[in-house]
Parts: C-alpha cells; sequence; structure tokens
C-alpha cells in the first residue's frame, strides 16, 4: 500500500522444485500491534491514520494499487463494541467477539445492525462455527465458551484444562463436527461439538495457528518451521511440510493450503500456496503486509496490516484488487457471499458481498424431522426426541424448534431432543418438529405420540389439630395444586412415634396417643402419580381434652429438685394463667387449643397439689415426689432393702438393676413400699426406680 513501486506486480507459479524464497524469522507468540494501542486507544488510531498520510505523500494515493478491482461490494459497516476479533458467520448474523468487554455480538448481516449480545467468561480471542453453535476462545484461561446462535445465549463452557487458550494468533479452528483449540506452545485440544467434551490432544512443537477442512486438520509451527497434517476423523498425522520461513495463519482451500510468512509484527505481504502433499503451487505478491485470510474456495481475502483488504482469484492465483476498511483491519471470515472484516482499531465491521457460484446441487431447506416421540414429565415439562430429517437441503441444519399443541410452548436447540416446558400438568400434549438450516424452515413433522406432565401433589398448609384424651383430629384444607390427577388419600402422622391416620376427605383422628407427650401432625396427600411432601407442622399439642380448665404434672411422680411441666389445658385461646406448686408459682399463655405449660420444681419429698387458676376459674391435681432410700454398700452374699414413701397410694414401683433384674412392688394405701434385693456378686449395681414409666435418678450400690 505504501510502496508505489511494487504496483503491477504479478503472481507466478512456482516450478516443483522451487521453495517460496524468503528470509528465515523469529517464532512468535502474538500477531497484535504493540500494547500502546490497547492503552491509548484512539490515539493509536489516529497514529496509524498519520502514517498512512505519509505513505500517501511518499507513493501516491492509495488508490494506485487499483481498489476497482477488489472482488466484492461493501454493504453495511456497524460499530460493535471495542476491539472486534476474529468474527464466525451463522446463517445471516455475524458472532463478532469483543475483546474489550468480555461479551460477542450477533451482527445481522442484511441488516448491517447489531441485534443480540452475549456475555462471555473473559475476553475472547478467536470465534468458529461448528454443529450449528458458536465456540469462543477465552484469552488468559482454560475455558473455551459455546454459544447458541438460536437463543443468543451462553448454553455452556468447555474446560480444556491448559495453561492458556487463544493467546496465539489462530488458535481455534472448526469443522462442522469439530473444533481445535490451540492449549499451549505444543498442544491442541480436539473437541466434538455434538458432546461438548474434549476427545482427543494433539502434540506438535511450537504451535503458531491452526487449519481445518472438514476431513484434514493443519497445524502450522514456527520452529522447526513448516505444516503438520493431520486426517481426521481420527485425526492422525499423515505429512510433515517444511517452509522456509514461520507459516502465519493459514487457511484450506480447495484441498490446498494458503498462508504467509511471519514477518516482523505480521504476516508478510506474500500469499503462498502449497498443495496437501507439500507440493508448491505459487506465490502471490500483495501491496503490503497482512493479518488473516479467509476463502470461499473460489475468492481468497486478505485483511491489510493497514486499512485495507486484497482479494485473489483463486482459480488463477491472481490478485484482483483491494479496499478500503473501516480502520486498520486485523480479522475476516467468509461464509458463501459473504465476508466479514472485524477492524480491531476501529471498532467497527465492515460487510461485503462477495462473487460465489454454489458448485453442487443448490441448497434448500431440509425435510421434516422423523419419528418424533414425547415422554411424560413432571412438573408441568415433557422431553420430545425425533431422528434427524434424511435430507438436510443441501446446508447444515442450524437447529430445531419443537411446538405443542395445544398451547404452543416451544422449545428450540441444535440437537435431536429437547425439553418442553411450561404445560398444564394433566393436559394431554402432542408436540410437531421443524428443521432450520441457512436457506430456512423444514415441514412440521407428523405430531409425535401424547404426553401428559404430572407431578405429585404439592404440599399443603399447617393443618389443624383438635385435641381429646389419647387422640388428635387433624383437619386441612386441600393441596392448591393436585399435580393434574386426583387425590386419592390423606395421611396424617404425629411426631413423636409415628402414629397416623389415613381418608380420603379433609379430616381424620388419630388414636392411641400417650397424654403427657406433646405432638405435632404432619399431611401427605396422594394422587396416581405418587406422594405430595410432608405439610408444615401442626402446633405442638398433648392428647388431653377438657370443656373447663385443668391442671396436672407432666410427670405425675416428680424428682425433687429437677424442673417438671405444669399443664393448664381445657382453657380459652390466648389466656394468661396462673399455676402453681407449694413453694413455686409461675405463669403460661394458652395456645390456639387452649393449652400451655409451666416448668417448676419442688425442694422435699412429699405429696403435693398443682394448682391452675383464670379468672374466677380455679383447677387442681395431685402429684408426688417420693422418698427413695437406697444403702449405699453391702456386702455379697446379702440383701439390702429399698425404702420408698410419699408415692402414689397403691401404685406399682418398678425396680430395675444393672445387672439385668427387676422387681416390682406395690405401694401401700399411705404410698410406702419396701422392696429387699439379695447380691450375689462384687462390684457396682445401678438401681433406678419408675413409676408408671417415668424414671426417677439412679442410685449406685458398692457390693463389697
Amino acid at each position: 500500500m505504501l510502496v508505489a513501486s511494487r504496483v503491477g506486480l504479478s503472481p507466478r507459479k512456482l516450478r516443483e522444485s522451487e521453495t517460496p524464497i524468503v528470509p528465515n524469522h523469529p517464532e512468535f507468540r502474538n500477531c497484535e500491534v504493540p500494547t500502546t494501542s490497547r492503552i491509548f486507544g484512539a490515539a493509536a488510531k489516529t497514529f496509524s491514520v498519520l502514517l498512512l498520510i505519509v505513505g500517501i505523500l511518499i507513493t501516491g494515493p492509495i488508490g494506485a494499487y487499483g481498489a476497482t478491482g477488489f472482488s466484492g461490494t461493501l454493504t453495511s459497516t456497524t460499530q460493535v463494541g471495542l476491539w472486534p476479533m476474529t468474527p464466525a458467520i451463522v446463517g445471516d448474523v455475524a458472532w463478532v467477539p469483543n475483546d474489550g468487554n468480555s461479551s460477542i455480538y450477533g451482527v445481522n448481516i442484511s441488516k448491517g445492525r447489531v441485534e443480540a449480545t452475549v456475555a462471555l467468561d473473559g475476553q475472547p480471542r478467536l470465534a468458529a462455527t461448528s454443529g450449528g453453535l458458536v465456540w469462543v476462545s477465552i484469552a488468559g484461561t482454560s475455558l473455551v465458551d459455546v454459544v447458541d446462535p438460536t437463543s443468543n445465549s451462553l448454553v455452556t463452557s468447555v474446560d480444556v484444562d491448559s495453561l492458556k487458550v487463544g493467546l496465539v494468533a489462530g488458535g481455534l479452528t472448526a469443522n462442522s463436527k469439530f473444533v481445535f483449540v490451540q492449549t499451549s506452545d505444543s498442544t491442541v485440544a480436539v473437541i466434538s461439538s455434538s458432546s461438548k467434551s474434549v476427545v482427543q490432544q494433539i502434540t506438535v512443537e511450537k504451535i503458531s495457528s491452526l487449519a481445518a477442512s472438514e476431513t484434514s486438520l493443519v497445524i502450522a509451527s514456527s520452529q522447526p518451521v513448516g505444516f503438520s497434517i493431520f486426517q481426521g476423523p481420527d485425526w492422525h498425522l499423515t505429512k510433515t511440510i517444511s517452509t522456509s520461513g514461520a507459516p502465519f495463519w493459514p487457511v484450506i482451500q480447495n484441498d490446498q493450503i494458503w498462508f504467509t510468512l511471519y514477518a516482523s509484527w505480521a504476516g508478510g505481504s506474500t500469499v503462498y500456496v502449497v498443495g496437501m502433499d507439500g507440493t508448491s503451487l505459487a506465490t502471490i505478491p500483495l501491496p503490503f503486509n497482512t493479518y488473516q485470510l479467509a476463502g470461499n474456495g473460489q475468492f481468497l481475502y486478505a485483511v491489510s496490516a493497514w486499512n485495507q483488504i486484497y482479494s485473489i482469484d483463486e482459480s488463477n492465483f491472481t490478485y484482483t484488487g483491494a479496499t478500503t476498511l473501516c480502520g486498520n483491519g486485523w480479522a475476516v471470515a467468509v461464509s458463501g457471499a459473504t465476508l466479514v472484516a472485524g477492524v480491531r482499531w476501529g471498532n467497527c465491521v465492515d460487510i461485503f458481498r462477495i462473487p460465489y457460484t454454489p458448485t453442487g446441487p443448490q441448497a434448500s431447506t431440509p425435510d421434516a424431522p422423523t419419528s418424533v416421540g414425547a415422554t411424560s414429565g413432571t412438573n408441568g415439562a415433557a422431553s420430545v426426541s425425533w431422528t434427524a430429517p434424511g435430507s438436510d437441503g443441501g446446508s447444515a441444519i442450524n437447529s430445531y424448534t419443537v411446538t405443542a399443541s395445544p398451547g404452543g410452548a416451544t422449545c428450540t436447540t441444535a440437537t435431536v431432543s429437547c425439553t418442553v416446558s411450561s404445560l398444564t400438568n394433566g393436559q394431554n400434549y402432542t408436540f410437531t418438529v421443524i428443521a432450520t438450516n441457512a436457506i430456512g424452515d423444514s415441514p412440521a413433522s407428523q405430531p409425535s405420540t401424547s404426553a401428559t406432565p404430572w407431578s405429585a401433589p404439592v404440599s399443603f398448609g399447617q393443618p389443624s389439630v383438635v385435641p381429646a384424651p389419647g387422640k388428635l383430629t387433624a383437619s386441612w384444607s386441600p393441596p392448591s395444586d393436585t399435580g393434574g390427577f386426583p387425590i386419592t388419600g390423606n395421611t396424617a402422622s404425629a411426631s413423636p412415634g409415628g402414629k397416623t391416620c389415613s381418608t380420603s376427605g379433609l379430616t381424620c383422628t388419630i388414636s392411641g396417643l400417650d397424654q403427657s407427650t406433646p405432638y405435632s401432625v404432619q399431611v401427605v396427600a396422594t394422587n396416581s402419580k405418587g406422594l405430595s411432601s410432608q405439610s408444615a407442622p401442626s402446633i405442638q399439642v398433648y392428647a388431653v381434652g377438657a370443656t373447663s380448665l385443668k391442671v396436672k404434672t407432666i410427670p405425675f411422680v416428680v424428682q425433687t429438685k429437677t424442673p417438671f411441666l405444669v399443664l393448664a389445658y381445657g382453657a380459652p385461646a390466648g389466656k394468661l394463667v396462673t399455676v402453681g406448686i407449694p413453694g413455686s408459682q409461675g405463669s403460661c399463655t394458652t395456645n390456639a387449643v387452649g393449652q400451655c405449660t409451666a416448668s417448676l420444681s419442688v425442694k422435699n419429698p412429699g405429696s403435693y397439689t398443682a394448682l391452675a387458676v383464670l379468672g374466677n376459674q380455679h383447677a387442681s391435681s395431685s402429684f408426688y415426689a417420693p422418698s427413695i432410700t437406697i444403702p449405699l454398700g453391702v456386702k455379697h452374699g446379702k440383701s439390702f432393702t429399698i425404702s420408698i414413701s410419699n408415692a402414689p397410694a397403691k401404685s406399682q414401683v418398678l425396680i430395675t438393676l444393672s445387672d439385668g433384674r427387676t422387681k416390682v412392688a406395690t405401694t401401700s394405701g399411705a404410698g410406702a413400699a419396701s422392696i429387699s434385693i439379695p447380691v450375689t456378686k462384687v462390684g457396682f449395681l445401678v438401681v433406678t426406680p419408675s413409676f408408671g414409666g417415668v424414671n426417677l435418678k439412679s442410685s449406685t450400690v458398692l457390693v463389697s
């Protein structure tokens, strides 16, 4: 561009034995301009313009190289954030990574405007398309972000477990089934675009850049300089080709490798062409150094290191002309008749229509998908799967759309299954599927088999409980969502203990409960699909009942100097009740069923009365704090006596011994009893007395 004496240079084909002659160049790591361009932004752009003006003064106008011969027509220029990188073209959208704001822009090619922005996991470098998805390398990480162009969303990230990704120019390329990512100076990860996982790792020394076709992977190396060619689908090495300099940004066109050689800070100003067998085919001189190359098999395009783009007729290896970009270019992508040039130092993309004649049958819309099946799912969802069309119309299928009937709920995917949500539980649905390629939509498939979303009943609110002696009657409201199927039963359970009652209605009674234990009740509902989760627990209540104020101690036989509960019940809800025993008094507020408790204690053994007072209502009940005398020691072969007084009259006393024996006695009318315990073994014997299942304090007897 700045060397007027080069105007009119013509290409020539190389003899078979001839190697392109260019100086050797050191290996390279990154093809970006110096970091001042990133630091100073607009200042760097201004500086490049000043250099361009100086060049014009020296060599004449840019047009001296003949912009009129450029093979393509500019259709739009679009501003795209900050520092656009290598784009990927999917249908009518160019996906342009933006290094400056960690996102990728979807530019509508026909309209020339940004219509989508997707946030990424970091600063993107290169983009490529495979399997209907857009793959983006993220600088300084081991991630490749995967963008779904149908939903304009980041669907996943593939971790390739390497040190760096995208820091070496040309570090990502793809074909329709595989994505190739440079993960270090010497390794390339192969990702299956269908499974979105790494399936292979390739090792080549001093990798500089990559290029792929459907059957070949070309890896350029800077030491030793040249190419390593791998053949798919198992990607095994088939050939190495030496070059006289470090190859820069190769592309594969018509089973040929097109490339430049690294020259100080960019690619050189000559494009070289070699066959896959290493045969040198042509050298094509260009006006100035270049960055990326891209082509459609008929015309190749090279972005100038300044603000131009060059075109080459691939049929005769002829440079056809140049045209000016919206700023200093860097990246280019081509698909069919569309060219997108990313101008990093102008924050814009130029879109061109370029010459392209399809060489095979004209593409059309796909056939309809077949064998559509549906599976009933839970919580308003159904899973739908299908078989891909027998013909994709000559253009790869980008997406499938599933539509539910009735209602029209949809899901879209690049695979052959997806889940339709937001359906109504209990409603029968059928589903149809259409396939979409770059040309358009297929006819709808035949309807699927029917599916009926369902769920177990949704859990409901807190049940209410009415106590009675030894019983609790629970009541509840029906669940707000039955899961689409009728409720067939309800079960209430009391905790602790787990006693239950079941009903097809909304109330039932749990029996056989201990009157001295507080219980809560939970309910589960059942339909033909299963059980709901448990309801919230009821308030804790005792299985006692009365129509007027009553009082009892829990337990009715207590231990001296140990707190116990005084239960008031049979009162209205929300009332303050005073409770007391000799020497101690307290108060409590009744709950929704008229029950409350207070914790009290007695100091000495005896027979006592507990009182409850609410206004002019009074209630009382007896309780006992027995006196139990157990000796500290006894000789083995002898017996010792346990003496009991101040116990309930005519009540059974159970004595449990640590050697496994038990003794039972019945108190007299005065509440007294004595029990003789024979001992035969030396050691310690633990003695535990209990009344009505209530254990009192244990004592240890030394047997000597």
